[in-house]
């Protein structure tokens, strides 16, 4: 761990609210614009993918704000897995914390939430005082809740970290709304641009009650690259 940041260890819980997108990558995008490490490019499988921006109020490392490119399933230990292979956050010991816990290579940025026009939420991420990811959200509809433990199969991200695999399978509950995206600008340099792409699903989500518990970790000897 960087000096001076300490280390908060699994399981995590972390309440907040944001937003999440829905999208199917095609193959051809996900190489090229999705940031996968050249050791995940030829186990890459496809699926559903999702852009996910969150403002969490509360965390084991404080409250922080997060935004994430999954850009859908990876072959993983005879098994498909989704992955993280973009990632900011607001704080340096979310950066640290979540790659020693669970190998998710996060990035600091700046982050801004914002009260937009009739009830629309304005969100920017900088890097050295320049957004590169402004998006305007509009929520509308009904709030529906929603659990993961009411679905039949777990959701399991997959890391890689040197030699080893390390496999999470987050849990939690939270309501959530209908969205969509008024304005959006992405600077493909630093995160995929999917501006030209239109989500199956956009939500709001708020009241969000999520658990982030200890990693198992798998011990892969053929992995000749270090993903750190």
């Amino acid at each position: 761990m960087t000096e001076n940041i300490p280390y908060v260890p699994a399981p995590w819980s972390l309440t907040g609210d944001g937003y999440i997108l829905v999208y199917r990558f095609s193959r051809e995008f996900a190489l090229q614009h999705g940031f996968i490490p050249p050791q995940q490019r030829d186990t890459f499988k496809g699926g559903l993918g999702t852009v996910m921006i969150v403002n969490y109020h509360s965390s084991d490392v404080g409250p922080y704000g997060e935004l994430l490119f999954v850009p859908g399933l990876f072959q993983m230990d005879g098994k498909s897995r989704f992955s993280i292979t973009k990632i900011y956050v607001s704080t340096q010991i979310s950066v640290n914390n979540g790659w020693e816990n669970w190998a998710i290579p996060k990035e600091r940025a700046d982050f801004d939430f914002r009260q937009g026009p009739a009830r629309s939420e304005l969100i920017s991420v900088s890097l050295e005082g320049t957004p590169f990811f402004q998006m305007q959200m509009q929520p509308y509809g009904p709030q529906i809740p929603v659990n993961t433990a009411w679905l039949p199969i777990k959701a399991t991200l997959g890391q890689y970290k040197m030699h080893t695999l390390m496999l999470t399978a987050p849990s939690g509950k939270g309501r959530v709304q209908l969205a969509h995206i008024r304005q959006a600008n992405i600077n493909g340099s630093s995160f995929p641009d999917v501006t030209p792409l239109k989500p199956l699903l956009a939500l709001k989500a708020a009241d969000v009650q999520l658990q982030f518990p200890v990693a198992d970790v798998i011990t892969q000897p053929q992995l000749a690259q270090d993903t750190l």
